[in-house]
């Protein structure tokens, strides 16, 4: 089946399994499991990346995304709740992931 959008898409990430996030140009970020929209909010700032990462260890990656206005968000996968918010003080270009303390 088709998947139908009405903007520009900017961003898609591999979430897992058959789920994957998406951003469009109109500020709104969300979340399908292969055709079927699980969620989706809509801002009034643009988002410019979106990743995919297990950021408390459930085996499940949630959905991060970075926006114009320095705001980063983590989302759950399921409904899109908010786990956790920040704001820097420039656009988030990028959301990168790495072992960093090389622990696996």
């Amino acid at each position: 089946s088709e998947i139908t959008e009405a903007e520009k898409v900017i961003a898609l990430n591999p979430i897992h399994d058959t789920c994957f996030s998406y951003a469009l140009a109109n500020g709104t970020i969300g979340l399908y499991d292969k055709s079927v929209r699980v969620w989706r909010v809509k801002s009034k700032n643009s988002a410019t990346c979106v990743a995919g990462f297990d950021l408390d260890a459930d085996g499940v990656n949630e959905v991060i995304s970075g926006w114009g206005n320095g705001k980063l968000e983590v989302r759950g996968d399921r409904m899109g709740e908010v786990i956790y918010r920040d704001h820097l003080p420039a656009s988030v270009s990028a959301v990168l992931s790495a072992d960093y303390r090389a622990d696996g």
